[in-house]
């Protein structure tokens, strides 16, 4: 849906990453060191992250009495952490908040903000501290390389060019009615 931010992203995978790493030969290629420097990259998994985190809430039970934001909270109560909602809260991510903008992860960009993780309750596609996604790391470098590997090879499109992929599910987020692409191969470089 923002072929933009695809073309911008294929070029810097293009320029930082050897054509041979995706023709199926590696060599001594090492994808990880190369992956988490690239710029675009990183805003564009933040901010799908961002938009659509894999797990939109989750819940915990208080073990003792305490408080959230001056509300008493007593032990047992069950709290539900919506992560999807936190994500799209105008007051850490500004008035564009809903909005597709990878720019806002990068330096410079012009915006009032950068988004910085300054707030561990503005970015929990994994949420934070000791219940942590126990495979975030893992999960952030097959996205990366998912990202790398299929952009880098090919030109999306939504298959209908009027359809907006509707969010929907509760122990993870997937499109209400899956998602149609067409996919055209790129020249390779």
């Amino acid at each position: 849906m923002h072929p933009t931010w695809q073309a911008r992203l294929r070029g810097e995978i293009r320029v930082n990453i050897p054509h041979r790493f995706l023709t199926n030969d590696p060599a001594s290629f090492d994808a990880a060191s190369i992956l988490e420097k690239l710029p675009i990259l990183d805003a564009v998994y933040n901010e799908s992250l961002r938009l659509m985190p894999p797990s939109p809430t989750s819940n915990r039970v208080t073990k003792s009495d305490t408080s959230v934001l001056g509300q008493p909270v007593p032990a047992g109560t069950k709290l539900f952490v919506a992560s999807y909602a936190a994500n799209r809260f105008e007051k850490f991510w500004g008035p564009t908040a809903e909005t597709f903008d990878p720019s806002r992860w990068l330096e410079g960009h012009g915006s009032d903000k950068k988004a910085d993780g300054s707030s561990n309750y503005g970015f929990m596609p994994f949420l934070h501290g000791p219940r942590k996604c126990i495979g975030h790391i893992y999960a952030t470098s097959e996205i990366r390389l998912f990202l790398a590997a299929f952009v880098g090879r090919f030109e999306f499109e939504m298959a209908d060019k009027g359809e907006v992929p509707i969010p929907a599910g509760v122990l993870t987020i997937k499109p209400k009615n899956g998602l149609k692409l067409r996919m055209r191969p790129v020249k390779p470089w």
